[in-house]
Formats: structure tokens, C-alpha cells, sequence
């Protein structure tokens, strides 16, 4: 129940392993918040069901709201925007490593941008399945931010190490915007159902038609989903410098 309006400073502000689910903020509309580290100490053994219900930040309800410099190391969910009026969520230059599901779960349909974050290490990036449907004209955009996918060996599918994919989308799912932004994946998905929907981008490219988004591919043999690739919106690379470099730069 946060009037709107609301300004929280959590910039020297540290939980952890405070609880299950650490931060929650809902009410009236235009609350923001800078800062904020919250730590988990969870097993790498811990099953992916405990981890499951896990969630650092979550948006619980309200229009506009910011989260911004916030930083997330062994969660379940990095950050879960919710089922309410969560329309028009922004994140900006968060630090989110070692997440055992999902980076971003939007699952709910909600409109919003996550711009300029790094997520070091998660089974699955960004999350919109299964739930609410997504309002038609719906868009989430995705901007300037370095995503790794991370093996893990407590998973969805159990005595089956490994992770997810980028992108765990449905029919029902928001429209995409993507620019700026580098993947990078050392393994194939253990889920088939994880993908992109070609359907669902609304924009990745440059003015000039070439492509505004980066894939590094660190693993063995062709790189696994080339369906992606013929969406124009990836440059593919087997190079893992570009990663190294560009986590090097957001770090400075």
C-alpha cells in the first residue's frame, strides 16, 4: 500500500538470506527504487522446486514503477513482476548472478523495459509463459543488457543438468523489442519448449536492416537454434571475448 509517488533509497541496504521471497513492493503508481543487494545462500544442491518459489525483488502491484542499481546474487526469480497493475515496469542497470530460474518473470503479460543489466548466470532469461495472456499491443523491450545462461545441475527435469534458453515464450506472450544486447550460451536448452517466437518481435534491427543484438556461442558443435538467426536479429559469434569484454565494460 505505497502512496504514489514513492521514493525508496536502498542504496546502502543488504538482506541476506532475509526470506523466501525478500522484497515486495505494491500501491499507487510512480514508485521507484535505487539500490538494494539481496544475497541467497542456497545449496547449489537446493532442489529446482524450492528454488522455484524464491524471489528476490517482486513487483506485486502498480503502474509505472523503477527499479534501478538493484543487485541479486542466488535467487530463484532475479525479479517477478506480478498478476496486478504492473504496467509500464522499468528496470535499469541491475546485477543479477547465480539465478536457478528465471532472470525476469513476466509471466502475467505485463509491459515494461529492462535496459542496461547484466545477468550473469541463469537457467532461464526472460520469462512470459504459461499464465495471462498479454494484452494485444503489449511490448516489452529489452535494451542494452548481457545475458548468460548457466548449467546448473538441480533443473525443472530432475537428474538432467543444465538450463533453460534466453527466452521461454508462448503464443500468448508479449511483443518483443530488443536492441544492443548480447547472449551468450555455453550449452544447448534441456527444454524444447523454450524459444522465441518470431511472431512476437517487433523490433531488433539497426537502421540500416543489419543486426542490433549479439549471440555468443561457447559450446560444441553449431549453435543449437538457428531459427534464431533467420530472424535477422542476431549476429552470431564463437568469439567468448565479446562476452568477457562487454561484462568487463558494464562492470566500470
Amino acid at each position: 500500500n505505497l502512496p504514489a509517488n514513492t521514493r525508496i533509497d536502498a542504496r546502502a541496504a543488504r538482506w541476506i538470506h532475509a526470506a523466501d521471497s525478500a522484497f515486495r513492493i505494491a500501491g499507487g503508481p510512480n514508485v521507484c527504487v535505487e539500490g538494494g543487494e539481496i544475497i541467497g545462500h542456497y545449496a547449489l544442491s537446493t532442489s529446482w522446486e524450492e528454488m522455484h518459489n524464491t524471489y528476490a525483488f517482486m513487483i506485486r502491484g502498480g503502474l509505472n514503477y523503477s527499479l534501478s542499481e538493484i543487485r541479486v546474487h542466488n535467487y530463484g526469480d532475479g525479479v517477478y513482476i506480478g498478476d496486478d497493475n504492473n504496467d509500464h515496469f522499468t528496470v535499469r542497470g541491475a546485477y543479477l548472478s547465480q539465478i536457478r530460474d528465471d532472470a525476469f518473470q513476466n509471466d502475467h503479460g505485463k509491459p515494461g523495459v529492462v535496459e542496461d543489466c547484466l545477468i550473469d548466470g541463469a537457467y532461464v532469461g526472460f520469462s512470459d509463459q504459461k499464465y495471462t495472456a498479454a494484452s494485444e499491443n503489449s511490448v516489452w523491450e529489452i535494451r542494452d543488457t548481457l545475458l548468460r545462461l548457466q548449467v546448473y545441475e538441480q533443473t525443472y527435469i530432475p537428474g538432467k543438468s543444465g538450463h533453460g534458453w534466453f527466452w521461454k515464450w508462448d503464443d500468448t506472450g508479449l511483443k518483443l523489442v530488443m536492441h544492443g544486447n548480447i547472449f551468450y550460451a555455453e550449452a544447448p536448452s534441456i527444454h524444447d519448449t523454450h524459444k522465441l517466437s518470431p511472431s512476437k518481435i517487433v523490433s531488433c534491427k539497426k537502421p540500416d536492416g543489419s543486426p542490433d543484438n549479439i549471440i555468443v556461442w561457447g559450446g560444441d558443435g553449431p549453435y543449437p537454434r538457428p531459427e534464431e538467426l533467420e530472424t535477422g536479429c542476431f549476429t552470431l559469434t564463437t568469439d567468448r571475448a565479446v562476452w568477457g569484454e562487454a561484462v568487463a565494460n558494464w562492470k566500470l
